[in-house]
Formats: structure tokens, C-alpha cells, sequence
């Protein structure tokens, strides 16, 4: 069975998604999640296009986040929600992997990984089954308890995600408003500052501080 090390780094030596797709073919059952992250990941910023080329490592990734739990890092499936979403990967059995993946990851995941399964999510636009709304709640009940150590970024994709899948978590818009006000007059990019308030805006929250805030951060901008 080869290193999984090894395998990452002849991943990472891969130019051509055509490259990377037939490499994760011929060693799909070696593959473990840092290795699929890899796999994915670069596949995403290369571009690639979602075909039936990648139904091995696909079908491998979601294997290992279900029969693999214990070695599946918080940075391994950031990067897996991250990239598949990227690449719109829309295949039911590795989004389930990757919902039951969080859920079981929740305490270690930090801010930035809890935005980015939220986006990814999101991204794919999927309309969640009850499942879904289950993992959508704890992952705001796990952003409202580390509000303070989320970037602007990384809470303007919160914010979308939750607004973009119309879950209207009451509690996190109410604390995240007051963070969101702070970031407009330096922290968020004109993008985040109006995706921010169309996420309040599309789930029917008026908060007047915050639009205040953003007005005045865009009236410079316009």
C-alpha cells in the first residue's frame, strides 16, 4: 500500500487536472482524506470542469469521510467542502459524507472552517433536507459561540450562505449585525459590505445600525 505521504507529494508534483484525475483513478484506494483535500483543492484552482472523470475520487472521498471519521482533519474536510463546491460537484453521497462529517467535527472546527462548510453548502445551492437544517443550526450555534474570532470575510460568506439557503437563525444575525457594523468602516471589501447587508435584506431583517454603518462605508466608495 503506498505512503499516503508519498502520494501527496506526487499529487502536488501533478500539472494538468487531466493529470490529477488519472492518478487518483489508478490509487483511489489509497486515497485518504488529506490526499482527496489535495486532490480536489488543486483541481478547483486549476479550474477543472466536473465530469464523469471524477467519479473515482469522488466516490473515494466520500468513503474515507465515512469509514475513515477518526483521521479526517478540520483542515482535511475544509478543504473538501471548499473544493467540491468550487467545482459544483453535485453528488448526493459525498455531500451527506460531508454534512456527517462536520457534524461530527463541529467542536474542532474553527471560524474559518465554519464558514467555509456553510459557503460550500450554500454553493452548491442545495435546498436542505432536515438533515441539513440540523447541521445548519449547530454550525450557527458553534459561529455564535466564536463570533469574535471571525474575519470580515469569513463573516460576510457566514452570513451568505445562511441567507442564500433562507435559514434565518434569529440569535447569530442579531450578534453578528453588531460585527458586521464594525467591519463596514474598515474590514469588509465593497463585496463583502454588500453582500453582508443583502444577506440581512434577503431574510427580511432590518437592522438600522448596521445599515447606517454601511451607508456611510459606501457613500466614499460610490
Amino acid at each position: 500500500m503506498p505512503d499516503p505521504r508519498a502520494l501527496n507529494g506526487s499529487l502536488l508534483q501533478l500539472s494538468t487536472p487531466a493529470d490529477i484525475l488519472a492518478f487518483a483513478s489508478e490509487h483511489a484506494s489509497a486515497l485518504n482524506s488529506v490526499n482527496c483535500a489535495t486532490a480536489l483543492h488543486r483541481l478547483a484552482k486549476q479550474g477543472a470542469t466536473a465530469s464523469a472523470a471524477f467519479a473515482p475520487l469522488v466516490a473515494r472521498t466520500a468513503s474515507v469521510l465515512r469509514s475513515d471519521a477518526r483521521h479526517v482533519t478540520a483542515r482535511s474536510l475544509t478543504s473538501i467542502a471548499w473544493a467540491s463546491a468550487k467545482l459544483q460537484l453535485d453528488d448526493a453521497g459525498l455531500w451527506a459524507a460531508v454534512s456527517a462529517s462536520a457534524a461530527s467535527l463541529l467542536p474542532s472546527l474553527d471560524a474559518y472552517a465554519l464558514a467555509n462548510v456553510a459557503w460550500a453548502l450554500a454553493t452548491v445551492r442545495r435546498v436542505a433536507p432536515e438533515a441539513d437544517g440540523a447541521l445548519l443550526e449547530a454550525l450557527a450555534e458553534a459561529a455564535l459561540a466564536r463570533l469574535g474570532e471571525f474575519k470580515p470575510q469569513e463573516l460576510c460568506n457566514l452570513l451568505w450562505a445562511f441567507a442564500t439557503l433562507k435559514r434565518r437563525h434569529r440569535a447569530l444575525f442579531e450578534a453578528a449585525s453588531a460585527a458586521a457594523a464594525r467591519f463596514c468602516g474598515a474590514g469588509f471589501t465593497a463585496q463583502g459590505l454588500s453582500q453582508t447587508v443583502w444577506a440581512f435584506a434577503k431574510l427580511g431583517l432590518a437592522k438600522h445600525a448596521l445599515l447606517v454603518a454601511a451607508a456611510a462605508a459606501a457613500k466614499p466608495r460610490a
